[in-house]
């Protein structure tokens, strides 16, 4: 068998296609139409209590796992990022990329639509 090297390039509505089909509807719930603000996630204490989404219209939900889908701008990822920091007692620098050289997609794969 073939291993992939690279990045695996999907597009979004092809992923949530995918992850809807597997995913089991009777204990699983997808949000859509919602923008998530921040997440927190449970205390190291508690690492199987939930964790807890904010969204932007003011509703809260909770889960065991999420899946950061949410695109460019992503809240998943700007708040990853600043928890990373907060544990790594660093600064933040969310949204910034400091490349030395500029990246190639030779080793890219592109799956879905074309």
């Amino acid at each position: 068998m073939d291993s992939l090297v690279g990045a695996l390039l999907l597009h979004r509505v092809d992923f949530i296609n995918i992850l809807i089909a597997r995913l089991d509807s009777e204990i699983t719930t997808v949000h859509f139409s919602k923008r998530l603000v921040s997440y927190i996630l449970p205390p190291k204490s508690s690492p199987t209590a939930p964790i807890t989404l904010a969204f932007k219209d003011g509703t809260t939900s909770t889960c065991d796992v999420l899946i950061a889908a949410d695109g460019i701008h992503s809240a998943t990822r700007h708040t990853m990022l600043g928890l990373a920091a907060i544990d790594a007692e660093a600064p933040c620098t969310a949204g910034e990329l400091h490349l030395r050289h500029s990246p190639r997609a030779s080793g890219a794969q592109n799956v879905g639509r074309k």
